[in-house]
């Protein structure tokens, strides 16, 4: 470690013991293949659950989030906020241009081997959200050792998820189309424009076939309200506590660095836009899985969970699917709620 990154660190911990919201649990990081990754552990490890977060994307973060985080999970099972490579308050100097989907499934390997060397693990539930379903598909059903990966895990939460751009694009382009024509008509001049582009896009764009297509898509589709909920979030946030700000491992200015690395990388892009390989190989997954989709997410639209759910070997007592009612691919109503208790009674459910 360098002068300035050990310095750094101590400055870290040196903040991170001020704040009364980071004394709690536990607090390290994995290094793999350059990338230096945290890793917090909060709640229960004692009861041998650990439910594993694979954040959003790419570039999210789930340290972040574990500011204040799942706190009925918390009470009764070990939550484990991990930040992938190129994300959230990772740190090192891996490489953006040698990332592929699978350096993800490697970090992840290692991840869950310092966990069961530091406690007593019973049972392992992946929780992956947005793209991090994507990390969560690749890792039990794709590559060579994925029969042992699966081995390892007891159960597979797959939330506001995605696997295929290309799948998702499929089911979200007929509804941004049309919204996109609506506002064509209704906007001004300058909005107009906008709105005329996006109904060519997607009439002269079946599928994607470049990296730059699902860009476009998502501009148009966000725009016109795809990745918003319909009803107001009632289990919102609310104000950033000064602590996160002054006194946290939450760097804002990295995490934006992180994404920008993280998204700028062609030939990962390509592979996360065009590759469709997922699609196929999941059918293998054999492991008791819960899929909450958003029923107005366009990002993510719920029929690639149903596809999800339809295609893996589970036996079909040991699968669910949620469709989250009030929620597009942001939370909205209940549904936050309503989806921690749902992977509270599916935890609990899964054989140890």
């Amino acid at each position: 470690m360098s002068r300035l990154a050990a310095l750094s660190l101590g400055l870290l911990l040196a903040l991170q013991a001020g704040c009364s919201l980071y004394t709690e649990g536990d607090w390290f990081y994995v290094r793999s293949n350059g990338a230096d990754m945290p890793v917090w552990v909060k709640g229960d490890p004692g009861s041998g659950d650990f439910i594993v977060s694979l954040h959003g994307g790419p570039g999210g973060s789930a340290t972040a989030f574990g500011l204040l985080g799942w706190q009925e999970l918390e009470a009764n099972h070990a939550v484990v906020y991990w930040d992938q490579r190129h994300a959230g308050n990772s740190q090192g100097d891996a490489d953006p241009d040698a990332t592929t989907v699978a350096s993800y499934t490697e970090d992840l390997e290692l991840v869950l081997d310092v966990l069961r060397e530091r406690y007593d693990v019973q049972r392992v539930v992946l929780w992956g959200t947005s793209w991090g379903g994507t990390v969560g598909v690749h890792f039990l059903a794709s590559g060579e050792g994925s029969a042992a990966r699966r081995a390892g895990v007891h159960g597979f939460v797959f939330e506001h998820g995605n696997y295929s751009a290309q799948r998702a694009y499929g089911y979200s382009r007929p509804w941004s189309l049309e919204q996109s024509i609506i506002r064509s008509r209704t906007e001004t001049e300058e909005g107009e424009e906008f709105w005329l582009s996006c109904v060519d896009f997607y009439e002269r764009t079946p599928q994607l076939t470049q990296t730059d297509d699902w860009s476009t898509h998502y501009a148009c589709m966000s725009s016109a309200g795809g990745a918003e909920a319909p009803v107001e979030n009632e289990n919102a946030l609310g104000a950033v506590p000064p602590e996160f700000i002054f006194a946290s491992p939450a760097s804002g200015p990295l995490m934006g660095w992180n994404q920008r690395a993280s998204q700028q990388s062609e030939s990962f892009l390509e592979e996360f836009v065009l590759d469709d390989q997922l699609s196929q190989d999941m059918a293998v997954i054999d492991i008791p899985m819960l899929v909450m989709q958003g029923r107005f997410d366009r990002v993510a639209p719920w029929e690639v969970g149903r596809d999800l759910i339809e295609a893996i070997a589970t036996p079909d007592d040991q699968k669910r699917e949620l469709i989250l009612e009030d929620s597009g691919h942001q939370w909205g109503g209940d549904d936050f709620a309503i989806a921690e208790r749902a992977v509270g009674e599916f935890v609990e459910g899964l054989a140890r």
